[in-house]
Order: C-alpha cells, then structure tokens, then sequence
C-alpha cells in the first residue's frame, strides 16, 4: 500500500510516535511518504533545548529520503503558535495517490482540509485520525474557546469524513469525547507503543557506559531524559537528592540529567546545592538523538519524571527501568501495572520518599 502520514512538524531526530510508525509501515512492506511543514516543532526555549541537535528551525522545502520513508516537506504559507498552513498539500497527495492517509491530530488545519477533500470525493482513500492531546496540555482560554467552536462547527466534519479515529491513551479517549464531543464508540485507543529493537537493556554497554560517565558499580543512577526546563520540574529532581543524601550522606547515587535547556536553568538548580559533592551526584549530559538514548537508560537503575509526561517514560519503561512519575491522570497510566511509583507532583518530601523506596528495593 501507499500510505501517507500528514503531519505539521517533523523531527526524526527526536523519535517520537510519528517518526516510529511511519518506520514501522515502511518496514513492513508498504511506500510510505510523510508530508509536513519546512520547519521543526516550536519547542519551548528551542535555541538552548532542541537546537544544538536539530539546527535552525526553518528548513529548506522539498523530498528527503530517510530510513526507507520518503519525507516532502512543504513551505508554510503561514503558521500561527503550533498551527501551519501546508502549501501544495492537495497537490502533493494527489501525485503520490495513497491507499491510506494518516493524519496526527484531529485540531490542526490539515486535518480540517483532509475532512474536507474527503467530503467532496476528491479522493478515495482511507483516512484515519489520531489525537495526542490531553487535558492538562489544553488548560488555556484560548483552548476553552476552541474547543467550543470546535464541538459546534468542526466535529462534524471530522466524523463524517474518517474512516477511524484513534486515542493513543486512555487519558486523550476521555479528552476527545469530553473536549470535543466524539462519542465514545467512535473511538479506538492504541496505546503509544516502543521500537524494542532499539529500546532493551544491555548489559555490555550498561558497563562500558557507567565506566565512561564514573558510575561505581554500587552506586544507583537515577535518570531523567527530557527538556532541562522548569516546566518538567527538574529542580524538584534535585531537591530531591539533596534531602535524601541529608538524611543519609552515605546513599551512593549518581543522576543523570539527559536533554538540553537555558543555562541559566542548570545554574540555577546547582546554586542550590549546598557542596561540591552533591553538584558531583549530578552528571549532565545534553540533548542527544533518540537513537542514542538506550545506552543511557542502560547506564541507569531508576527513571524519573517530576513533571508532565512524555514517549521518554515508555522509552525507559522498554529498557527495564521502574519509574517514578506525578500523579496526573496521563502519567499514572504509565505505572498501572506495578512498573513503577507515582508521587505527589511538587512535593519534594514525596518524590524524595518515591526515590528511597526504589533506591532500597533489593530486588533491583
């Protein structure tokens, strides 16, 4: 089959969902073609988290070729916060003539224009629907408003014109009948998934990696892998560390801190620590590929999450790591099955008890 993934922003380099699926399809046989926007998601403070692994924002327009799937990036004829407009979108579908597109996001203007398209019979193929989105990450007037206009004049259109709609989480299946209206039985939820080929435990490289970062063999590591902003609650990651090396300095620890962010953030958090030795526990890495992360989580004992959720935690999860996440609705799914604790998010007393409790688990 010929299939087609529409999607606004598209960072390889990162992983994520979109990235793996479209692997996936090309893997198993299938000509698969991504079609987005001539730039990279507009992650928060992008010059110091992303950009020293993706470059500039702004691309420049055409088809790339990577691991098997066939990338067209189109110029944005405009883009406002998260949304672009694709030029030439119908264009470039109608020359390649799928048997299947698969939109990711069900709120963006593409996938508005695809409903669209479908409506009118100006293709025949497959169209399917996916939605991330969850409430925490839509908390805004500007979102209330939306989602408003979206219940009375845009559902519709969506649910006459997809052939499936998938929730990748129980969390996003209640948002989209909550948020939006879709009725339950409308409704499939797949849960996000990992490329275990790349994302298992090895144990070679576990000792080669903790002899290059300085890990002794009885220390346990703690790691983080993410964006090092405030937002994720990396300081609570260190507050953390430091009461529990308070309440017993002879803990043998070390935490690794993998993902960029503003300096000015990191040299907040290690103003914090009292001594040079604590600073010492902490072993900061940068942003890296995706591809790179599994010799990391190999490295490490224990995952840790303060904030939000994020593909990290199941990436983590794949590696034979229990983690340790906030009690929002999205992130406790991730630990549903005894694979890891859930703490009070922003009590530092209760991360740092999370934190033991792991720590002193013989059976790890």
């Amino acid at each position: 089959m010929r299939i087609i993934h529409v999607i606004d922003y598209f960072q390889p380099q990162l992983g994520y969902q979109e990235t793996f699926l479209a692997r996936e399809h090309s893997r198993m046989g299938h000509e698969v073609h991504v079609i987005t926007s001539d730039r990279y998601y507009p992650f928060p403070h992008y010059e110091e988290t992303v950009a020293p692994l993706l470059g500039p924002r702004q691309l420049i327009p055409g088809i790339y070729k990577e691991d098997g799937v066939t990338i067209h990036r189109l110029p944005a004829r405009f883009e406002y916060r998260t949304r672009v407009w694709l030029k030439g979108l119908k264009t470039e579908i109608e020359a390649i003539q799928p048997d299947v597109i698969y939109a990711h996001g069900i709120e963006n203007i593409a996938s508005f224009r695809l409903a669209r398209w479908k409506l009118k019979n100006q293709y025949k193929c497959s169209l399917i629907y996916d939605c991330h989105m969850i409430e925490m990450a839509a908390k805004s007037k500007l979102s209330s408003l939306f989602r408003s206009v979206y219940r009375h004049f845009l559902k519709q259109w969506i649910l006459n014109a997809a052939d499936a709609l998938v929730a990748v989480s129980d969390t996003t299946k209640e948002y989209m009948e909550t948020a939006y209206g879709i009725p339950s039985y409308r409704i499939q939820m797949i849960p996000l998934g990992v490329d275990t080929e790349s994302f298992h435990r090895n144990t070679e490289i576990r000792m080669k990696m903790r002899s290059n970062l300085g890990i002794d063999s009885r220390e346990v590591a703690f790691i983080y892998v993410g964006k090092v902003i405030a937002e994720k609650g990396v300081h609570l990651l260190a507050k953390a560390v430091q009461q529990m090396l308070k309440d017993d300095p002879n803990l043998r620890l070390k935490v690794l801190i993998v993902g960029g962010g503003p300096a000015e953030y990191r040299e907040r958090i290690m103003r914090d620590l009292p001594d040079v030795d604590l600073a010492e526990k902490f072993i900061w890495i940068g942003v890296v590929p995706n591809a790179e992360l599994p010799k990391y989580y190999s490295a490490a004992d224990i995952g840790v999450w303060p904030r939000e959720v994020t593909i990290t935690q199941l990436e983590a999860m794949s590696c034979e790591l229990p983690i340790i996440v906030a009690d929002n609705p999205a992130a406790a799914e991730r630990v549903a099955w005894g694979n890891g604790l859930i703490y009070k998010e922003g009590d530092v007393e209760d991360l740092c008890r999370a934190m033991k409790q792991l720590l002193n688990d013989e059976k790890l």
